[in-house]
């Protein structure tokens, strides 16, 4: 029965033993959660979807957004690469942040019904490119048609006023007796007159002649004059107009006179947006429209909004005068042909043809600084480059982790002497533990 239990002991040290020996890892769970600005929304109404990554530590995020596309509509994103409409918007992004990485999108509301947001096939890897955790989280929204509006009562028709009744006719006054009519005095016999016609008609057709030559020399020069102020933009000829009409102003914009190519004419300005416009109309002052005037390059360029969550001024990307560029152009695009309201404008594209549908543009927002946009050109939506807080795209990152070698724990052992030193003390407390048991367990042998 005795060696029975010693045997028992001898197993039990022998576990306690290889358990101190095993490497105890730290894990940090990651989490995710979905807000709503709102739960309940109606059609045409915008709500605000906040996505938020949990971790401490906290590094790296792939993962899915989906959503219900028949009842919402993506407008814009801020956070990741996001092209919106398919009902999956896929996020990619990095944070300088230790324990947090936040994406905010933005929906309107499509049609009646209910739509779920749900976070899907999603990674978190801390800054040593560990994972932490595939977290998921979920949550729903209700769009609503709007209540009509009351049809507001009819006001009751006015009462017919009674008519007036017609005053008595006065009696007619009687006729004054006619006076006797004067007798015709004799007419004076004619004088002869003078032949003058001959001499007026020649000088009505001189001065006709005259005025002909005049007006058709006023109107060459008036053609001359048209054709030397045409401008060519995007290869058709625009004719600037040098008065402007409060009615043509945008809003935000005021009347101001300046000078282009040698002479003063009226802009629109806006010391809110730092914008000058002029306006063009075609040769046959028609089709008039205003353009942004670049005053350093002398140049000008199509003056298009785009309304997604707000207003966007597309912007020409030039060099300044000292021929330094604006910003750097993100590496990885090229330059692609882009028509918005029939105008050509600056645009680019990855160069290895991906997402065609997406445009680099650059643009501002607002009276916020100019920047670079991406632009949806079959949801005609814009968000913002994600280039300098916080890094898109770094899916190679996340495929890396795959080939990452893990070192054994007695190679951990070998590199770290602390480690080392623990360990060591670990083994010789179990031998003295397993030698002290031992011991006392011969002493009761010998008392029984």
């Amino acid at each position: 029965m005795k060696p029975k239990k010693n045997k028992l002991l001898l197993t039990i040290l022998t576990i306690m033993v290889i358990f101190n020996l095993h490497p105890i890892h730290s894990f940090a769970q990651a989490g995710a959660t979905i807000s709503l600005s709102s739960t309940t929304i109606e059609e045409g109404d915008s709500v605000t979807v906040t996505v938020n990554f949990n971790a401490s530590d906290i590094g790296a995020v792939s993962g899915n957004v989906s959503y219900n596309a028949d009842v919402l509509e993506f407008v814009s994103g801020d956070g990741g690469n996001a092209g919106g409409g398919s009902g999956t918007i896929a996020i990619f992004a990095t944070s300088s942040e230790t324990s947090r990485l936040q994406a905010t999108f933005t929906f309107r509301g499509k049609k009646e019904g209910t739509a779920n947001f749900a976070i899907s096939s999603s990674q978190v890897y801390d800054m040593e490119e560990e994972l932490l955790g595939s977290p998921t989280a979920s949550t729903s929204i209700t769009v609503s048609n709007p209540e009509p509006e009351p049809e507001p009562e009819p006001e009751p028709e006015p009462e017919p006023e009674p008519e007036p009744e017609p005053e008595p006719e006065p009696e007619p006054e009687p006729e004054p007796e006619p006076e006797p009519e004067p007798e015709p005095e004799p007419e004076p016999e004619p004088e002869p007159e003078e032949d003058t016609n001959e001499t007026e008609d020649d000088e009505h057709s001189d001065g006709t002649d005259q005025e002909e030559e005049e007006s058709a020399e006023a109107e060459d020069d008036e053609d001359d004059r048209v054709r030397e102020a045409l401008i060519e933009i995007g290869g058709e000829q625009w004719q600037l107009q040098e008065a402007l009409e409060e009615s043509w102003l945008p809003e935000g914009f005021e009347i101001m006179e300046i000078e282009f190519e040698g002479q003063p004419v009226e802009a629109a300005h806006s010391e809110a947006k730092n914008l000058t416009l002029l306006y063009l109309t075609d040769e046959n002052e028609e089709h008039g429209r205003f353009f942004i005037y670049d005053n350093q390059n002398r140049e000008l360029y199509p003056y298009i909004i785009i309304s997604a969550g707000g207003n966007y001024t597309l912007l020409s990307f030039n060099d300044d005068e000292e021929g330094d560029m604006k910003e750097d152009l993100p590496e990885g695009y090229q330059e692609a042909e882009l028509t918005i309201e029939d105008m050509t404008v600056d645009a680019w594209q990855l160069e290895g043809g991906q997402k065609p549908e997406f445009y680099l543009v650059y643009a501002k927002y607002e009276n916020e600084e100019p920047g670079f946009y991406l632009y949806d050109g079959e949801e005609n939506t814009l968000q913002r480059y994600f280039d300098r807080s916080v890094e898109v795209e770094v899916v190679q990152e996340v495929e890396v982790q795959g080939v990452i070698e893990e070192k054994s724990f007695f190679g951990r052992l070998q590199e770290d002497p602390t480690l080392m030193g623990i360990f060591i003390l670990l083994v010789l407390t179990n031998i003295g533990l397993a030698m002290g048991l031992g011991k006392t367990l011969y002493e009761r042998k010998k008392l029984f």
